[in-house]
């Protein structure tokens, strides 16, 4: 009789252990604010990038728990595993992550302009008469990031910003005066300018043409990493292909980036 208690005692050690480790894959997405693709955690909407990969990940009963933190930080907690993926880089910015077959987002970059400013982004050597507003360790083509490293210490030129509210900072800057323009995708320029109540006092001075494809890329430091990106490629086709993709874009206004 005496050792009923103890093997009570022991399957109920097994069942909570059996429990707890069904409930214990986490992983944990990085980002700094880049509203509509992901904006702030927990408060909605959190950005259509977080949004499909909440949805697909609770589908194979992994969690995912979502930290905003300035970019140079997520890159750089993702490259040692500090967080399991970055939402948003391009594989030129962040080669050493591990990427999913299927992109989040295609960027193209737009230049803005205080309303009024009659500058306009003509050729991309038209920039050269400006003061330009870019965020540190953000991926801005191949010729605009050569120009802001030869530039960096020219503040007439050039001036960085860096935090986990950037293109926040950076329309203020604009607004002061204290810099010309300010680059990015249009639909965060847009998005935050609406957000801040200013999107009236801006004005879009142009487009470059080269395009740049965004993912959530994971963590070279976890060995599970080529598994999610499997997973999260899986669900983006299987969210395409049954509209529910076109559902959670359309709540931020937006078209699927490949029809475009």
């Amino acid at each position: 009789m005496r050792m009923l208690p103890v093997l009570l005692i022991a399957a109920l050690f097994c069942l909570m252990s059996t429990f707890a480790t069904a409930r214990a894959e986490t992983i944990t997405l990085a980002a700094d604010e880049w509203a509509p693709f992901n904006s702030v955690p927990n408060i909605q909407p959190e950005g259509y990038m977080v949004d499909v990969v909440r949805e697909i990940f609770k589908s194979h009963g992994i969690e995912v728990v979502y930290h905003m933190v300035p970019w140079q930080r997520a890159l750089e907690g993702s490259r040692k595993g500090e967080y399991t993926a970055a939402v948003g880089p391009t594989r030129d910015e962040a080669p050493y992550l591990i990427f999913p077959k299927e992109e989040l987002a295609r960027n193209r970059l737009s230049i803005w302009v205080k309303k009024g400013n009659r500058w306009r982004f003509t050729t991309r050597n038209s920039i050269e008469s400006i003061s330009l507003g870019v965020i540190e360790g953000y991926d801005y083509r191949k010729w605009l990031n050569t120009y802001t490293k030869k530039n960096r210490n020219d503040r007439t030129k050039i001036q960085f910003v860096a935090g986990a509210k950037p293109m926040e900072m950076n329309i203020d800057k604009l607004l002061a005066g204290r810099i010309d323009a300010v680059v990015d995708n249009e639909a965060v320029i847009r998005y935050t300018a609406k957000r801040l109540g200013v999107l009236d006092r801006l004005e879009l001075a142009g487009h470059d043409s080269e395009l740049a494809f965004c993912y959530v890329a994971f963590s070279p430091a976890n060995p599970r990493s080529s598994e999610y990106a499997r997973i999260l490629s899986d669900g983006i086709t299987k969210m395409r292909k049954n509209g529910r993709l076109k559902q959670i874009l359309d709540v931020y206004g937006l078209k699927d980036w490949k029809d475009q």
